[in-house]
Formats: C-alpha cells, structure tokens, sequence
C-alpha cells in the first residue's frame, strides 16, 4: 500500500512539473513570427538564413528603416502597419530599399504603398535554391 502511495504521489509531482513548466515556460509567439514554430511561422526561415551566415534581425519599429538591408515583410501581419508605417516603407522602397513581400497580405501592403499591380508567385514545379552556397 505504501508503494501504491508513493507512485500516486511521484505521477501527481511529475504532473505538477509538467502544468507549471508549460506555464512559465513555454513562449508564445504570434503564428507569423520568426518566433514561432508553427507550420505558418517564419522560424525555420530566420534559423536557415542564420545558418546561412547571412546575419537576419527583427525589425522592431519602421521609424529608422536600416540602409542596404533587405527587408522581408511576411503577412499575415500579427497587427498590420499603420497608414505612416506603410507611407514610411514606400518611400524607403523609392529611395533604393530592397523589400520581398509574402503572404496573403502582400498585394494589399504594395498597393497601399502606392506600387499597384499584385506580387509574383513561382510555379509549384519549380525548385528555388539559396543564394547563398551551403
């Protein structure tokens, strides 16, 4: 009986473990996050390009665009960018900035950028390869 106890108690400790750690743990990040590891979060790309060497960053603010980077911004947008954050990119775009837009929001974010037209898509058959050799 005492065993019987004793394993009760170690699968309730063990259970116990398991609730709080998810609790405090576990990150939450918004499913289109280079945080996230969701299979519609951007995770895998930021950890490839890492691996890359090629030095990816999170763009927190599109007050101070950076210069000669290339700037990839992938909808679904958790909040999407304000009328003045868009008006910012647009301008930084005409100025010689390098933008790749994904995601089902894409056309929208360029047509509010004044740029019209929709974004390109490669056929399903064809295979991309990284720019940089691996």
């Amino acid at each position: 009986m005492l065993t019987l106890a004793a394993a009760a108690a170690l699968v309730g400790a063990y259970a116990a473990t398991v609730w709080l750690s998810n609790r405090y743990y576990v990150v939450s990040a918004p499913p289109s996050s280079v945080y996230s590891a969701a299979p519609d979060g951007f995770k895998v790309y930021y950890t490839y390009l890492q691996e890359l060497g090629a030095g990816p960053r999170v763009l927190q603010s599109w007050e101070d665009l950076p210069k000669d980077v290339t700037i990839v911004a992938a909808a679904p947008f958790e909040k999407p960018p304000a009328s003045d954050e868009v008006s910012a990119l647009g301008r930084w775009v005409r100025h010689g900035g390098h933008l790749v837009a994904v995601g089902g929001g894409a056309g929208e974010l360029l047509d509010d950028m004044g740029f019209g037209g929709s974004p390109v898509s490669a056929p399903s058959s064809e295979t991309l390869h990284p720019l940089f050799p691996g």
